[in-house]
This record gives C-alpha cells, structure tokens and sequence, in this order.
C-alpha cells in the first residue's frame, strides 16, 4: 500500500498508529456498569424497568437490559442511549420501596429529572 501511494504521489503515506489492546480497553474507560431495575422519568408509575447502566466520564447512561450482551461482546458500547443523566449536580438520597431491598432516588437538577433505581 505504501508504495503504490509513493508511486502516485511522490511521497511517504503517513504512519497509521494503531492503539494497543490496553488502550483501547473499552472497560478501562468505563468506571462501572450493570444491571438495575429503574422508574420511568417525570411521571408516576410503579413500574420497575430492568436496564443495563453505565458510568463513564461523569454521565450515567442506560440502555435495555439485552443491550448488555452487545456490548459486552462488541467492547465498545453504544453511542445511541436510551437515556443519559450528567453526575456532577446530581443529589442521591435512600428511597424506601417496598418492592426493592436497595433503592436510590435520583436528582438531576441539570436535566430537571429524578428517578429510583
């Protein structure tokens, strides 16, 4: 390839850098992820959704629960969400759900938005 481009051009084809596998470690770069049962956003419903969550760079994002799999075998996830909730103006408070053991409610003030998961 690199003659054929110095044949045609009369000069070097630029150097390619190719990442290792620890760069590109798609899990490096994500700090936790995971499945968990969430509320729908901005109205009541006792409805609990099982989604598979992501926190990276400060953004938490969600997908469906069969999503995961994807993700896990293609190792880079999806840019194409079904949610995102920026972190960093975020308030966590214990939420007491009879249905679930361990439950959080979710305050984004950002976004304006709250949820349990």
């Amino acid at each position: 390839m690199n003659s054929i481009y110095n044949n045609n051009n009369n000069r070097k084809m630029p150097e390619i850098i190719r990442s290792s596998s620890t760069q590109a470690d798609w899990a490096s770069r994500v700090q936790i992820r995971g499945i968990l049962s969430k509320k729908p956003f901005g109205h009541q419903s006792s409805r609990w959704s099982k989604r598979f969550f992501l926190v990276k760079d400060g953004f938490l994002m969600y997908y469906d629960a069969n999503e995961r799999k994807d993700i896990e075998r293609r190792e880079f996830f999806n840019v194409h969400p079904k949610g995102v909730i920026p972190l960093g103006e975020c308030h966590f408070k214990s939420c007491k759900e009879t249905q679930q053991p361990f439950c959080i409610l979710l305050e984004s003030p950002e976004i304006g938005v709250s949820t349990c998961c």
